[in-house]
């Protein structure tokens, strides 16, 4: 009987030993019938091709330097020979260009718990939070205020539409950050603003929030399973003794901590609106009774800084699920598109059908209001034509209607 081999592909410019150790573990536990195997490819290392008559995107690992030959056997297409992709995509040249790798191996239908398109819109920070606040099922999702400029802009409007005094200020171009800069005053306002006219840059401006305050937590939380309602999450708190550090950086004390019931559901909520599988969602909860706020998202969670904090064995739950979901798309090559479908099913469309009834009926309630008046007046002598235009305005608010509800399969005509 031939071995069932899942083959899985770590875009990463480090060596990520962790999940080698995890997999090499999995494969141990798995017995005779499966053989599960790792490799680690620097993303910057892979070669991509499309080609003109051919529907097959191709991969290339780049072997030698310039001069040397490169053998027949190592110009063999990457994208074949894995049934899956972790991609950790951590410098800014790696990101950039690992994502068109990314994109390769997922338009061959290779599975990646991150999606090319979830990854580039968490380096794009305000594109996100626009992807998660347009979310009309969650009448609430708790997105820290952003304000985005570009260019001159009159310094005390500004100032005053972000909220006021203290401010983070993150300098992006096209989408990509970087940096993260506090301003406290309109010295420092004015000279930055200036600066970022000069880099021809946008800034995103959000109130400061001070981390280190006793009446504040900071939190991490690790979502697996992003593509379903039941994901499970994963939490923990930082405690640093200074107020400014970068989203990423974890000085300080961490804990176990665990999510009330709407910070879970706002957390999950976030990951699957941005398509995460496994995400990483960072957020600062206020003591004072205002709740949680969502500072940002991630595609690429810092296992090792969860590991430490919680003492729960991530990799190893990562892993598991990515071969929990290679199986699954085995089975029915269509798994994914439907856990997306049901995610619709149970979160939008009930809300979308809801909405769209109360128009309808508000539409045939103004149709049958129009065509009683027209009736009256008809009968008491005060219209004595018929209105051929309004009629069939009338008549096409109504078929219009009837469609959106049978399109719905609300009415069943």
């Amino acid at each position: 009987m031939a071995k069932d081999k899942i083959n899985i592909l770590i875009l990463s410019i480090f060596n990520e030993e962790r999940l080698l150790e995890e997999i090499a573990k999995a494969n141990e536990a798995a017995g005779a019938e499966t053989e599960i195997s790792a490799t680690v490819i620097n993303p910057l290392d892979i070669i991509l091709k499309i080609q003109r008559n051919d529907i097959t995107l191709k991969a290339y690992k780049r072997f030698a330097s310039e001069g040397e030959e490169i053998t027949a056997n190592q110009l063999r297409d990457l994208i074949p020979q894995f049934d899956a992709i972790i991609p950790i995509l951590d410098s800014d040249r790696a990101g950039h260009y690992g994502l068109n790798v990314v994109r390769q191996f997922q338009l061959q239908n290779i599975y990646s718990p991150a999606s090319a398109y979830a990854l580039e819109n968490c380096l794009n920070e305000f594109k996100a939070s626009q992807l998660i606040i347009k979310d009309r099922t969650e009448k609430d999702m708790p997105i820290s205020s952003k304000l985005l400029i570009n260019g001159p802009a009159d310094l005390r409007q500004t100032i005053d539409l972000a909220g006021g005094y203290p401010l983070k200020c993150t300098v992006t171009k096209r989408g990509k950050k970087y940096a993260d800069v506090l301003i406290e005053n309109d010295e420092s306002a004015v000279c930055l603003l200036k600066s970022v006219n000069d880099l021809e840059s946008e800034i995103i401006l959000s109130p400061f929030i001070r981390t280190a305050h006793e009446k504040t937590e900071y939190i991490k939380a690790i979502v697996f399973d992003g593509y379903t309602p039941k994901s499970e999450i994963i939490a923990y708190s930082v405690t640093v003794p200074f107020d400014y550090k970068n989203k990423n950086s974890l000085d300080g004390i961490t804990a176990p901590i665990e999510l009330d019931s709407h910070e879970k559901r706002v957390v999950g909520r976030a990951a699957r609106l941005l398509y995460l599988d496994f995400a990483e969602i960072t957020l600062v909860r206020d003591m004072n009774g205002l709740g949680s706020t969502i500072i940002s998202i991630s595609g690429k969670p810092d296992i090792e800084a969860a590991e430490n904090a919680t003492g729960e064995n991530i990799s190893a739950a990562l892993i598991k699920h990515v071969i929990e979901t290679i199986k699954q798309r085995r089975k029915n090559p269509k798994w994914e598109v439907d856990q997306v479908r049901k995610i619709g099913a149970s979160e939008n469309l009930t809300q979308l059908r809801s909405e769209i009834l109360s128009e309808s009926i508000k539409n045939l309630h103004n149709a049958a209001k129009r065509i009683l008046i027209t009736n009256r007046e008809s009968l008491t002598g005060r219209r004595t034509s018929v209105n051929m235009s309004e009629n069939m305005e009338i008549s096409e608010l109504i078929r219009n209607t009837i469609d959106e509800l049978r399109a719905l399969n609300l009415m069943k005509l």
